[in-house]
Order: structure tokens, then C-alpha cells, then sequence
């Protein structure tokens, strides 16, 4: 949101043009999961929440140049559908079926309020973790779901 504010300093008045880079009016949007790590092939959902109703909400997966506009009467399909109460109480959420690799990075959701022309944005980083083979001068093949990162003692140790 844009505005105009008068500062007076030393009997001079400046008027001053900002911005709220904080999202629409600053409202805080609550993001779960934080940061989380998803084994490929389970059910994900990202979930955004305000405090007041919302006008709409947009999602926008990783490696996606536009978002999908989501709400409680958005059709429910295969690969992905809503997730909350409702955008009426500020909740917005996606639930993707069985993610994998593609749906590694960042989400993000873009939520607008009535009579603002600004958004509010939320974002986590999913990392979606598989078993896989790993060569670094040998190959080890993980048993771990996580992503793991091998030491130079170990390379070292192979030798």
C-alpha cells in the first residue's frame, strides 16, 4: 500500500512517499510448513493463514512462472486440490498428491484482500528428499530420506 505522510523536523515539513513492503496494510502471513523435507511420493500440503478474510489466494510452485488460483470451490482433481477452511476465514492451502522432484523449491502464495491493491506474500522452501546413489570417487547408496552431504574424510577413507 502506498501512501503520503507529513515529517516535521526543525520546524520544516517534508512530505514523504513509502511503501509497505511487508505485504498488503503489513499483514503477517503465517506459513506452515516452515523449510520442511517431504519424501518423494507422500501427500504435501503448504498452507498460508491471515488473520481476516480473504479476496483471493494464488499458489505458485516451484519452477512455475504463474500461480494457481485457489479457493474451497476450486475443482478437486488428481494431482492437487485446496486445502483449509476457506479463503472467508483467511486460510489458503494446496495439498499436492505424491510430490516428487519437480515440486522441489520454493512455494508461494499471494493473498488479496477487498478494497487493497496490494498482496501479501508467504513462502517456505520444500525439499523433496529420495534414497538415492551417490558417487563421490565410490558409489553409497543412502538408506536416509534426508539429503546428506558426504566429508572429505570419507572420500579420503575410499582411497
Amino acid at each position: 500500500m502506498n501512501e503520503w505522510t507529513t515529517v516535521t523536523r526543525l520546524q520544516k515539513s517534508y512530505k514523504l512517499f513509502f511503501r509497505v513492503t511487508d505485504g498488503a496494510s503489513g499483514v503477517p502471513v503465517d506459513v506452515f510448513p516452515k523449510n520442511p523435507i517431504v519424501r518423494v511420493g507422500q501427500n504435501f500440503t503448504f498452507m498460508c493463514r491471515v488473520g481476516r478474510p480473504l479476496m483471493y489466494c494464488s499458489i505458485r510452485l516451484p519452477g512455475s512462472e504463474s500461480g494457481l488460483n485457489m479457493n474451497e470451490k476450486s475443482p478437486r482433481n488428481s494431482s492437487y486440490w485446496y486445502a483449509g477452511d476457506g479463503i472467508g476465514v483467511g486460510q489458503c492451502g494446496i495439498t499436492i498428491a505424491r510430490i516428487d522432484d519437480r515440486q522441489n523449491g520454493q512455494f508461494r502464495c499471494s493473498l488479496g484482500f477487498a478494497n487493497e491493491q496490494t498482496e501479501s506474500d508467504g513462502f517456505t522452501n520444500v525439499t523433496v528428499a529420495s534414497k538415492k546413489l551417490i558417487y563421490f570417487g565410490f558409489p553409497v547408496y543412502t538408506d536416509i530420506w534426508e539429503p546428506c552431504i558426504l566429508s572429505e574424510s570419507l572420500a579420503d577413507a575410499a582411497e
